[in-house]
């Protein structure tokens, strides 16, 4: 048996390493990540707390770890599903705006 740390195990340590980062460096700076069900403000500290260098990193290894983990999770069959729809709403975008 490998030693090997599993693909899926090593896509989440990179989540929650990187949430860990962001986490710590709110608590320094004595702000929160904004919520996704918090009204938008660009000028709040929460909002500004994002665009730190170091926070805008760790959260890209997030998230490009999330959507890894996403892929590799999701069922073969679903996620041709889910591209395709995606590719048909970006087409009928596209001919909305042609046409206006």
């Amino acid at each position: 048996m490998s030693t090997k740390t599993p693909n899926l195990r090593q896509l989440a340590d990179i989540i929650s390493k990187n949430v860990d980062i962001i986490d710590s460096m709110g608590k320094k700076a004595g702000v929160d990540h904004p919520s996704i069900d918090d009204i938008y403000d660009a000028e709040s500290s929460a909002e500004k707390f994002t665009t730190k260098p170091e926070v805008s990193e760790a959260a890209l290894l997030a998230i490009s770890a999330a959507s890894q983990l996403l892929a590799t999770l999701r069922l073969p069959g679903l996620s041709i599903f889910v591209r395709a729809n995606a590719v048909s709403s970006i087409s009928r975008v596209g001919d909305d705006t042609i046409l206006a």
